[in-house]
């Protein structure tokens, strides 16, 4: 995937210079606990789905300037050491994902935590009689045989989708994830009980607007940040929007 670090360093340079400060998944989750209030206009970065170029673009600028960030990893994509592989609704060259020494060096610097984005739940199924579509996340299945699952069914998958990639993601680099992130923004109430239960009590989506008192930390709001959004003062309307929809 194409990233330009040039533009993401304006743009670091730009919130650093507007009076954000970058915080850490440790500083929100001590915020969120009580413990220390966050800095003002705090800001979370996040790379979602594991791209080689958080390493070869993104990393040597979060070093740079010293930036916390989250990297969102999908533990069905990150198996294979080689080849073509189903990539949501299509396929990637398991070369153009991170390696599992690059996780660990960036694990290591102390910039990078590492969340959970699913094992295998970044992609459609049905999830009608028609034939529809939809995120794998938050939809019942539709079985012609069967009909839709059952809730208890649905927990079910989540739960164990999500326990295989935290023991993976605890067995290539020592620990167990503390937030997830859902595959395209989609969660719903269940899908987060389901992501707390299993050890991740922070939650990141697509909602619009910003993470203002009432924003519970099992459903944090993102900007995504695309190439329309690379200049300084894209970004700052993009800011402004989501204050707009607190």
């Amino acid at each position: 995937m194409l990233f330009r670090s040039a533009d993401f360093a304006t743009q670091l340079e730009w919130l650093v210079g507007h009076g954000y400060h970058l915080v850490s998944v440790d500083q929100v989750l001590a915020a969120a606990a009580g413990r220390r209030a966050l800095p003002a206009q705090p800001v979370l970065l996040s790379f979602d789905d594991g791209y080689r170029s958080v390493w070869t673009g993104a990393f040597p600028v979060l070093q740079r300037f010293h930036a916390p960030a989250v990297v969102a990893l999908v533990g069905r994509w990150l198996e294979p050491r080689s080849g073509l592989e189903a990539f949501g609704d299509g396929q990637i060259q398991r070369d153009q994902l991170l390696s599992w020494d690059e996780l660990r060096a960036m694990q290591r610097s102390g910039l990078v935590e590492v969340a959970s984005h699913t094992w295998d739940l970044h992609h459609g199924i049905r999830g009608n009689p028609q034939g529809n579509s939809m995120a794998a996340a938050t939809t019942r299945r539709w079985d012609p045989g069967r009909g839709y699952e059952l809730e208890p069914d649905y927990r079910r998958r989540l739960a164990d989708d999500l326990e295989r990639n935290s023991t993976l993601l605890q067995r290539q680099l020592g620990r167990r994830p503390r937030v997830v992130v859902w595959p395209y923004g989609r969660y719903n109430a269940a899908a987060a009980a389901v992501a707390s239960a299993a050890g991740m009590p922070m939650g990141l989506n697509l909602d619009d607007g910003a993470n203002g008192p009432g924003v519970p930390l099992t459903a944090l709001r993102r900007i995504l940040v695309s190439h329309e959004v690379s200049t300084p003062a894209a970004l700052a309307q993009e800011l402004e929007i989501g204050r707009a929809h607190v």
